[in-house]
């Protein structure tokens, strides 16, 4: 049945279907994290250390990010995309503010991901990492 949901056919060819929460983890979240990182210690005044433990990676990643000496794919392209910053601001303000207390075990991916499909951003999102529409399983999602 998964394998059923996983293909399609297009004009006599059958294509592969991958879940949206596959392809945000693996090609979106990684930019995503690194710009929610610079807005909250540029814009919000936090320090690496708490970012790291707001974002669930190492201090030495976000520091990566900062200085440039780690490339992240796509931030970039999805850097020059303003409903996704728009999102991304968002996100750190409420971050900032209200940190993940009274959210149990909030995952900042899911946030993120939520947050970007209700502000139909994901679609910039998705077009800014070449990733077509038809190629994604929307799931229904909890958060």
């Amino acid at each position: 049945m998964y394998e059923a949901l996983r293909k399609t056919r297009r004009r006599g060819k059958t294509v592969s279907k991958r879940s949206l929460c596959e392809v945000f983890v693996k090609k979106m979240l990684p930019a995503l994290r690194a710009l929610l990182a610079r807005e909250l210690i540029e814009r919000h005044g936090l320090t690496q250390l708490e970012v790291s433990r707001i974002l669930g990676v190492s201090q030495p990643l976000i520091n990566y990010y900062l200085t440039g000496r780690r490339k992240v794919p796509y931030a970039d392209t999805l850097s020059k995309c303003p409903k996704v910053i728009s999102v991304v601001k968002s996100v750190a303000r409420t971050l900032a503010t209200e940190g993940t207390k009274g959210r149990g075990d909030v995952n900042v991916a899911c946030l993120l991901c939520t947050a970007l499909r209700a502000s139909d951003a994901l679609r910039e999102a998705l077009r800014a990492c070449s990733i077509r529409e038809d190629e994604v399983v929307y799931p229904v999602c909890a958060g």
